[in-house]
């Protein structure tokens, strides 16, 4: 046990197991829907034709990187699943690899296990969330326009201006999607009616679905005898 907890903590090491611990406390409030699973997701929007002429400038430094984020898929997937399969690709190779070296603190060869463990941790990365690369774009082919006006469940803790998910109830899947509310906060598991669509901030807008008439506390009892 002892051997395992300074490997965790070894110099090459310790940068994963940080990663892994903050992926793990992360996915554990998604869980409990107290997050968004695209919290800290980035939009990578590249309109690029690598194929220009001599008449067209080319590519800037800015979109050169931003492509290398793309084959990475880093923008294709939630970029906490893409970190997360880098922490356990790191964490991985690190232990692998460079449990047992004696590094005698000395910061060249640190730097250097650090290096080689992410790289391996980049390509790790590339491999495992590859499969997914699209699969969390299906929600934009959606015509936002039809579910204007559908019931939905408020899935998170709650929805409010500025956090919140909401599912739809179809014939396959339901549908996961981001939700704000202008008015005051609905609770999880209230019903909800969407009714408005923000395609710039890709939100849907919902609004509290009413109470009927025999919903409400007087129609809990019995009627009064006149």
């Amino acid at each position: 046990m002892d051997q395992f907890l300074t490997a965790l903590l070894s110099p090459a090491t310790l940068p994963g197991t940080v990663l892994l611990g903050l992926c793990l406390a992360y996915w554990s409030f998604v869980i409990v829907g107290a997050v968004d699973l695209d919290m800290f997701d980035i939009d990578l929007d590249l309109d690029l034709d690598l194929e220009f002429d001599a008449e067209q400038a080319a590519p800037s430094v800015a979109d050169w990187g931003a492509l290398s984020l793309k084959f990475l898929n880093i923008g294709d997937v939630p970029l906490m699943i893409w970190l997360t399969a880098f922490g356990l690709s790191y964490w991985t190779a690190s232990m692998l690899i460079d449990q047992g070296v004696n590094y005698d603190l000395a910061w060249i060869p640190i730097l250097g296990a650090i290096a080689r463990a992410f790289a391996l941790g980049v390509v790790g990365a590339k491999v495992m969330t590859q499969p997914l690369r699209g699969k969390f774009k299906e929600v934009e082919t959606i015509d936002a326009g039809k579910l204007i006006g559908r019931r939905c469940e408020v899935e998170t803790s709650i929805v409010d201006s500025d956090f919140g998910r909401i599912r739809i109830n179809e014939d396959g899947a339901p549908l996961m999607l981001n939700a704000r509310t202008h008015g005051e906060p609905i609770a999880k598991g209230s019903a909800a009616t969407v009714v408005d669509y923000d395609p710039e901030q890709r939100l849907y807008w919902i609004e509290p679905v009413p109470l009927k008439p025999n919903d409400g506390p007087a129609s809990q009892g019995e009627p009064e005898n006149s």
